[in-house]
Parts: C-alpha cells; structure tokens; sequence
C-alpha cells in the first residue's frame, strides 16, 4: 500500500493496513484512539464533607489526562425543605452554597479556576440525575460515606442510588480504602 496526497485515503487507513514495522507504534497509538473512553465532562457531586475531596482529586486527575472539564454540584435541601417559593430566598441560598463550594475548594487546595461551580436545589439523587441528562455529563465520580446498619436503613446511600439510575459511568471511591492519586 502507498500512501499518496489522495483525499480518499486517510492516514489511518494507511496505518491500519500497512506491514511495515517501523509504523507499529502508530498502529497501536490508532488503536488505543479507537478504543479509548473520551471524556468531555467530569461530574462531582459534592455535600463538602471530607470524603468529597477524595472524589475531586481523582476527577482533577482525570480532568488532566483526558482534557476534560470539571463540575463540582451541590445540591441544597434546605430550600427544599422549607419550600421556599420566593426568588430573593432562593439566590441567597444560591449564594451561601456558592460560598460553601469556594471553601471547600481551597481547603481542598484544588485550583479553583479550573473546576466549573454548580448549586442546584431539590431532592439530592433527582438533581445529579436530572443534570447529568441535560448537560451531557461523561462520568460521575463521587464517594461513599459507608453507612452500614440502622444508619444505611435511616439514610440510605445517595451513591448507591446514583450508580443505579445514572445514564453514564460512576465511578464510586470508598472513603477508608486505599488511594492512588
């Protein structure tokens, strides 16, 4: 096979077909193009708790190896909660959780300009669902807090029920195990 200026053939096709061993490298860079998972949008949901920062590491890390964007959400029940029906309570909640997410952002020494912020408000589970489908999100990564017993039964596991209805990978980390990033 020769490769020529031909708008027909692409370089790849010439790389794929091509037995020569010098373009082994090229072959296998191809293939692990073809193969690789691409990653635009990494989600952490986040309740600022110190077990979140684990899950921003790794999404930082991430982030880097795959040139992709970062949001950290949080989502407020308080508002929820106390249904609040009025705008001017509402942007102050906004504003409060915009702040909590600031904090938490430098007490987690990450750099924050690259890390996009999100508060929403509602039922926790609904609103990562709800905005991991709206704004095409390609990964979750988020931690576990490891309830077990009468605590799992009273709370529940707001990963556990991410991980079953989300529409994209989730990547759970435990909040005692071993780290590598």
């Amino acid at each position: 096979m020769f490769l020529t200026c031909n708008e027909y053939y692409d370089y790849r096709t010439f790389v794929m077909f091509s037995s020569c061993y010098f373009l082994l490298e090229l072959k296998i860079t191809y293939l692990r193009e073809l193969l690789m998972l691409q990653l635009n949008t990494i989600l952490v949901p986040t309740d600022c708790s110190i077990h979140s920062k684990i899950s921003l590491r790794y999404a930082s890390r991430l982030a880097k190896e795959f040139g992709a964007s970062v949001t950290l959400l949080y989502v407020d029940k308080q508002v929820e909660r106390k249904k609040a029906k009025t705008t001017a309570v509402k942007s102050v909640r906004n504003c409060e959780g915009q702040e909590n997410l600031k904090k938490f952002l430098k007490s987690g020494n990450s750099a924050e300009n690259d890390i996009n912020l999100v508060v929403l408000e509602g039922e926790v589970v609904a609103e990562i669902i709800n905005y991991t489908k709206n704004k095409e999100v390609d990964l979750i990564v988020m931690s576990s807090h490891g309830y077990k017993g009468l605590a799992y039964s009273m709370k529940g596991s707001i990963t556990e029920k991410v991980t079953r209805y989300a529409n994209c990978p989730v990547l759970c980390l435990k909040n005692n195990g071993q780290h590598f990033i």
